[in-house]
């Protein structure tokens, strides 16, 4: 009888121990999640110094800094596409019961939204994100299915509504342009940039361009010039979310071997090795992006900007 009770005991106690190791990360997380959001450089950085739009075709000092630090605007005016392999996961994915097949190539081009995700899911199929329209196609190019317009068919009434492929699609294809383009975005003058303080920049990108939301916000690093942190609400994934959405703060490096391919350019930009979003105000869906063929891949943690 005692040892039974000693074994009981020593079982009650061994749960209780694993109970609050779990309480204590949940706990843990929370506080970092408050800490990236509030107490960061980047989310400290509220008060702005101008509300004024730069000029169209001039850039301000941190879009200028942010150009340069991702090759100028001679590689980017002269680059057409930029391919990647890519391996995508996240709790968002699993909530929204979809997700592409790991190491999957992903191809943008540079001045337009359009974007080729191959293979898009387990069949081999290839997704086509073309402006504001999707069309999935067999490898041999014939058309499985398609929409004209993907935002008049969005399952987005919260981060918990399923995603059909062509939703997937959408998401995807206008997220990895936007990732990708950025510093040709600076340039362009159908968006209107603002410079919100040194190393903050906000941009309205209209009604024409396929984007997670019109009004995003960039924090650049005041010294490399580097992306740290783009805050946007992922209209197609939850219109209520907000999203924090961070970068490596160190450069990488392009070497012979392995490199996303920039036709035209000596190759100086590479997309980021990995990214993490963390999605805010009651959500806690979570969106990571490895880009594989990068010599230096790894993961890491948002720090906001300096």
């Amino acid at each position: 009888m005692t040892g039974r009770r000693s074994w009981r005991s020593a079982l009650v106690r061994a749960f209780a121990a694993v109970l609050v190791v779990l309480l204590a990360l949940l706990a843990a997380f929370g506080l970092w999640t408050v800490y990236e959001n509030t107490l960061t450089p980047a989310a400290l950085n509220g008060s702005t110094t101008n509300a004024k739009p730069s000029p169209k075709g001039i850039l301000s000092p941190t879009a200028a800094r942010a150009l340069k630090a991702y090759g100028g605007d001679a590689v980017w005016k002269s680059a057409t596409s930029i391919e990647s392999t890519v391996t995508v996961g996240g709790l968002l994915f699993q909530l929204k019961g979809i997700n592409i097949p790991p190491h999957a190539t992903i191809t943008v081009d540079v001045e337009r939204p359009h974007t080729v995700i191959a293979p898009v899911d387990d069949a081999g199929d290839v997704g086509v994100l073309d402006g504001f329209s999707v069309r999935i196609e067999t490898p041999g190019g014939k058309v499985l299915e398609q929409r004209a317009d993907a935002r008049q068919h969005l399952q987005n009434a919260s981060v918990t509504t399923k995603w059909d492929r062509l939703n997937l699609l959408y998401f995807l294809g206008y997220a990895f342009w936007g990732y990708y383009t950025l510093p040709y975005q600076l340039m362009r003058t159908d968006i209107e940039w603002t410079e919100l303080g040194d190393g903050l920049l906000q941009a309205d990108y209209g009604s024409n361009l396929p984007v997670h939301s019109t009004i995003q916000r960039f924090w650049f690093d005041t010294k490399t010039g580097l992306l740290r942190r783009n805050d946007y609400t992922p209209v197609a994934a939850d219109p209520n979310a907000r999203v924090a959405k961070c970068r490596p703060a160190s450069r990488t490096r392009p070497n012979a071997a392995s490199r996303p391919r920039l036709p035209s350019t000596d190759g100086s930009y590479r997309p980021p090795t990995s990214s993490r979003s963390m999605w805010r105000r009651g959500t806690s869906a979570e969106i990571r992006v490895a880009v594989e063929d990068l010599p230096d891949f790894r993961t890491f943690r948002c720090r906001g900007s300096s």
